[in-house]
């Protein structure tokens, strides 16, 4: 691994500026980009400002070069970053917003609120979801963590890891690991109130945010090292768990040292450090969806129907988070997050139309939905730092509670008048989680080691009840449960032409448990996972790298209950009911990676990579008519090959005469081919052709001034069909976000943002073989409508 030899320190504060202006440390520019008013100086035992005071003169100074773009290029697998920087060029109002520029991520927002995130264009289940570097149920999908709709001021960066690797595994599309804030040493808070204006409705958002010191710094010890480490992930801390960084000094997260420094410029041990969020949100969300279906055969019909859904989300979140140093080579971190969440919805269609022989058809249903959510999650790490080498322990746990109900009341006219069916449904669900992991991180010479030990256990209760006009109440209980126990190790070697080897192996142990009905469905698999990634480089700031690894997913614990979900609305291909499958199988994948990732000027970076999956028992969703009702239902297909392009850049414009607007963008271009069993071929059904997205932006000026940007995503069409009987394919649609705002020093600052200002359409065009051998074809025009975000804040 390639480290970065210290610049050296600059004492005089004008040099220090001009320092920063030639190497634009990021840490240090995120750090005074929000400033809303003048800075004062700081009292350095405290950190608290001194009113009137005089500058502080400062003792040591280091330069570092961009963090991210040193990890992408020293990380062992295909790795792309977007830090707090990226973040508010974006000027991103959730997690959501981010994810949608990320590389080779394909977002589609439900009119439910939900988001499905595909990377690669592969099943939303195929994307690995971590948080902090630990795996979550699954955002909306399973109940767990919804940090699709978190306030983007609480995340410090998103990471893209595009290969497996025997620490991350378990991915067929990719893996995303959120890092949430912690605290920091330097004293911030924000304040901020957002009204959201979509639907001719409006709902209120407010975000608090604190950081800071709970004590004054220490000096440390005589014998102690100076300049100890940061707590892992504070600003000026140590780098994350994923970012195989060697412990031994000279590192990224300590100051160079000297024998002959004076005792009194000795950097004092930082303090214990806090990071306080708290949000209460409302949330709008909804469609508007116009639909034709046409059924040939005497008993067809021709139909037009229109569907409105409205829903409302009320949310309050509170993250707590707590860094220190419990002696000068252990540092520990405090993570906590509670999260109470109730929707109310309503939904209605309509339909009219004529049957084959003429007969006036026409219908409608009214439907009221409310949901409630509760989640608890805690977490401790420890890290400990020895001789040449860093233990890292992580335990955590959450629990987490929905309650889903809806009252349904439909009615048909057809020729023998007007029938009505009112139906309830009942949904209550639990989800537990423990997770517990070990890391051993060490350097042998230049090159890195790694080993490490996790255990995740998971379980999912489930209790339905439908209730049908003068019919008893069928209630049904559910309850699946995983576990899983992984040992992993990998480290790296050094070949010819400066090429850096890295070989790892995974080893799975997994249990997995299904209950319903009075049945019993178990599984037990041992999977073995190796991976061989390399670098090599090709000159002055580029690189060459290439990744080959074989992988197992096995499936959601939602997909393996088997359990029936009405669908709202008309009943039909687009609008299925959804079930389990118990059955279900976990995919095996060979992967191939290769790329080449460049430096550009200005921190800016260049990445172009090529990948291929190969895919046995691939999971796809399938839907069919089952009892005069269409459902949709997970099931192994066959084999699938997967392969594309991805390109990304970001880059200062000044390079080309415009100063001061950055640009970022990345695209891919997708393709697959699959093969079941009976001889269907075909893309996997959902999969885009492409993915493009462009953000430009001026970033928020350190004092005042304006700022703004803007970006626009483009996603390819895609084909819907998954077997013989049933083909179709969403059209391509874009999506244009924009945003503008000043701060004004001394107050505070003020941002107008539009998304989706061209109310982007999903058009849908469907084929269906039914049951009885008619052909169904079904046309849709989808519209989520115009978003209008006002917000005002203040930090300091």
């Amino acid at each position: 691994m390639t480290r970065l030899p210290p610049q050296a320190p600059d004492t005089d504060r004008r040099l220090l500026h001009r320092a920063l202006g030639q190497a634009r440390l990021p840490g240090l520019i995120l750090a005074l980009l929000p400033l809303l008013v003048q800075a004062q100086p700081n009292d350095p035992a405290t950190g608290e400002r001194v009113p009137g005071g005089e500058p502080q003169r400062l003792e040591t100074v280091v330069i570092r070069a961009d963090r991210t773009l040193e990890e992408r290029f020293s990380s062992t697998g295909s790795r792309v970053t977007v830090n707090r920087n990226d973040i508010e060029q974006m000027g991103a109002d959730t997690i959501a917003d981010v994810l949608r520029q990320l590389p080779g991520v394909q977002t589609s927002g439900a009119a439910s609120g939900s988001l499905e995130i595909r990377m690669r264009g592969m099943d939303r289940n195929a994307t690995q979801i971590l948080v902090d570097g630990q795996r979550v149920g699954g955002g909306r999908r399973s109940g767990q963590l919804p940090f699709d709709q978190l306030p983007a001021d609480m995340i410090e960066r998103i990471e893209v890891l595009r290969s497996p690797s025997a620490e991350y595994s378990g991915a067929t599309g990719g893996t995303i690991n959120i890092v949430m804030r912690e605290g920091s040493v330097r004293k911030e808070t924000n304040v901020r109130l957002t009204n959201q204006h979509v639907f001719g409705e409006n709902g209120l958002q407010a975000f608090f945010s604190s950081t800071g010191p709970l004590n004054a710094p220490a000096r440390p010890s005589p014998g102690a090292r100076p300049g100890g480490a940061a707590p892992a992930g504070s600003a000026s801390g140590s780098p994350p768990a994923s970012a195989p960084v060697p412990a031994p000094a000279p590192s990224s997260d300590s100051a160079p040292s000297s024998e002959a420094e004076p005792k009194s410029s000795r950097p004092a041990v930082l303090p214990w450090s806090y990071f306080l969020a708290a949000s209460a949100n409302e949330r709008l969300w909804g469609s508007d969806l116009d639909r034709r279906t046409e059924i040939d055969g005497p008993q067809g019909s021709q139909t037009r129907s229109e569907e409105q859904l409205r829903g409302r989300t009320r949310e309050i979140t509170l993250m707590p988070r707590l860094n220190g140093r419990l002696s000068a080579r252990d540092t520990v971190i405090l993570r906590g997050m509670l999260l109470g969440a109730e929707s109310d919805g309503r939904f209605r269609s309509t339909y009219e139309g004529l049957s084959a022989d003429g007969t006036p058809l026409s219908g409608d249903a009214v439907e009221s939905s409310g949901s409630r959510r509760h989640l608890l999650q805690l977490r401790g790490d420890w890290t400990r730092r020895l001789q040449n080498s860093r233990l890292e322990v992580r335990l955590s746990g959450d629990t987490a509670r929905e309650e889903h109900d809806r009252d349904r009341l439909s009615g048909a006219v057809d020729g023998a008048g007007r029938v009505e069916v009112n139906t309830l449904f009942g949904d209550r669900r639990r989800e537990r989680s423990m997770q517990a992991s070990a890391k051993l991180t060490g350097t042998e010479g230049t090159h890195v080691w790694m080993a490490g030990a996790e255990f995740e256990w998971r379980g999912l209760d489930v209790v339905t009840s439908t209730t049908a006009a003068g019919q008893p109440v069928q209630e049904r209980s559910y309850d699946s449960s995983l576990s899983r126990r992984v040992l992993w190790a990998q480290n790296e070697w050094a070949l010819p032409a400066k090429t850096t080897l890295t070989g790892g192996l995974r080893l799975e142990s997994l249990a997995r448990s299904s209950r319903y009905d009075g049945l019993s469905q178990d599984e037990n698999r041992i999977q073995w996972q190796p991976s061989l990634h390399t670098r090599t480089p090709l000159g002055e700031g580029m690189q060459f790298r290439m990744n080959l690894a074989r992988t197992s997913r096995i499936p959601a614990l939602t997909d393996v209950i088997d359990r029936v979900v009405p669908s709202m609305g008309l009943n039909s291909p687009t609008r299925p009911d959804t079930i389990g499958n118990p059955q279900l199988k976990a995919e095996s994948t060979f992967s191939l990676d290769a790329g080449f990732e460049k430096r550009l000027a200005n921190r800016g970076q260049l990445g172009l990579n090529v990948f291929v999956r190969s895919i046995s028992d691939l999971i796809i969703r399938r839907t069919t008519e089952v009892d005069g009702r269409w459902v949709q239902r997970p099931e192994n297909l066959g084999r699938a090959l997967v392969w594309g392009v991805e390109g990304d850049i970001k880059t200062d414009l000044a390079v080309i005469g415009i100063p001061g607007w950055n640009l970022g963008a990345n695209a891919s271009l997708l393709q697959s081919r699959l093969q079941d069993d009976k001889g269907y071929s075909g893309r996997i059904p959902g999969q885009a052709h492409y993915v493009l997205s462009i953000n430009l932006a001026r970033p928020m000026p350190r004092s005042t001034g304006f700022f703004s940007g803007g970006s626009i995503s483009l996603t390819g069409a895609s084909d819907i069909g998954s077997n013989a009987d049933t083909r179709g394919r969403e059209r391509s649609y874009a999506s244009l976000d924009v945003f503008v705002g000043q701060i004004i020093s001394g107050l505070g600052y003020w941002r107008l943002g539009v998304s989706n200002l061209t109310n982007a359409r999903k058009n849908r065009e469907r084929i269906d073989v039914d049951s009885a051998g008619a052909l169904r074809t079904e046309s849709s025009i989808e519209r989520t409508q115009t978003r209008l975000f006002l917000s005002v804040g203040t930090r300091w």
